[in-house]
């Protein structure tokens, strides 16, 4: 009897379980042949309580134009879907308004249509953004025309360069750019160019570009490429005393009373991303220590200022002739 027990437990087993796996069938059949009764009703389905229907629902009626769609779309239509979506604003302003992409702007593509042109493989020129999406560089092989083989020669042809893409390189109706230093040469072999602007004849102290060329093409411009608004006015002066009082003004304390005025000159600053017409001011105390003041014509007081020296305490012990252990400060 004991012989068969095992037997007679899987028996028992294998019943059950087939028992279940037809209960699952049914079900199933079940469910199918309710669809199924569905589909073929005149009676529409309610996806009123089915959320996954409804999200699909949802989801599909999100979408604006289809692939299909997209592909038939005008050159005109497909700018204009474009020109919906907005972008960081792209002025000096630190607030983030949002504006339109900068590159549907009509000049800034005709600039880069003519740097394609100078492009030996009429090769799109590749541009990098900032967080902001503002271009800060322009790469390519663009072809100079130089006059001459002399190095003002090569200066000149990069100023026409920057000057005839002005809506790309954000130089503005009353800029001019000058280069004023020698290039410098890199480890490829490429000319670096430091390309100083100016604002109504006023230098801008803060917007550099910087130009890499070889065997006769420009092949990198980075910088900000950001115009001055011609708004901006350079009228106000300032008076040699009253620089010296807002000098003094700014150095009360008894060792710095004594300061001497290098230089002072005017110019546009950027400061804090935005361009202020400033009055750049040199002073020097004891000891040699220099300082830059940039003051405001037009309110009367002081812009920022900067040290020209650096100073740190670097503590050190060490012996002296006689063995005692000494300390310096």
């Amino acid at each position: 009897m004991q012989e068969f027990r095992p037997f007679l437990f899987f028996n028992i087993f294998v019943a059950a379980t087939f028992f279940i796996f037809l209960q699952v069938k049914k079900s199933n059949l079940d469910e199918l042949e309710n669809i199924d009764s569905k589909l073929h009703s005149s009676i529409p389905i309610s996806v009123k309580n089915n959320d996954v229907i409804r999200g699909k629902e949802s989801s599909r009626s999100n979408k604006n134009v289809s692939k299909k769609g997209i592909n038939k779309l005008p050159e005109s239509e497909i700018l204009k879907t474009f020109g919906n979506f907005s972008f960081p604003n792209t002025d000096d302003s630190p607030k983030s308004h949002k504006t339109s992409n900068m590159l549907l702007d009509k000049d800034i593509r005709v600039d880069l249509k003519s740097l394609a042109n100078l492009n030996p493989d009429s090769s799109n020129p590749r541009l990098r953004f900032d967080s902001l999406n503002r271009i800060i560089s322009v790469s390519g092989k663009f072809t100079l025309e130089i006059l001459d083989s002399s190095p003002d020669a090569l200066s000149m042809s990069i100023v026409d360069f920057l000057t005839t893409h002005p809506s790309l390189f954000g130089i503005g109706s009353h800029e001019t750019t000058i280069i004023t230093t020698d290039p410098l040469l890199n480890a490829r072999g490429e000319s670096i160019f430091k390309v100083d602007r100016t604002f109504k004849d006023l230098p801008i102290w803060g917007r550099q570009l910087v130009v890499t060329e070889k065997n006769g093409y420009v092949r990198s411009i980075t910088g900000k490429f950001r115009g001055i608004l011609e708004s901006l006015s350079v009228d106000q002066l300032l008076s040699k005393a009253q620089i010296n009082e807002l000098v003094n003004s700014e150095f009360e304390t008894p060792e710095l009373k004594d300061v001497d005025i290098i230089d002072s000159s005017r110019g546009i600053l950027i400061h804090e991303r935005m361009p202020i017409y400033a009055y750049k001011v040199i002073v020097e105390g004891s000891l040699k220590k220099k300082w830059i003041l940039y003051l405001s014509p037009v309110t009367g007081s002081l812009i920022t200022k900067t040290p020209l020296f650096y100073e740190t305490s670097t503590p050190s012990t060490g012996f002296d002739l006689k063995g005692v252990t000494r300390s310096f400060n």
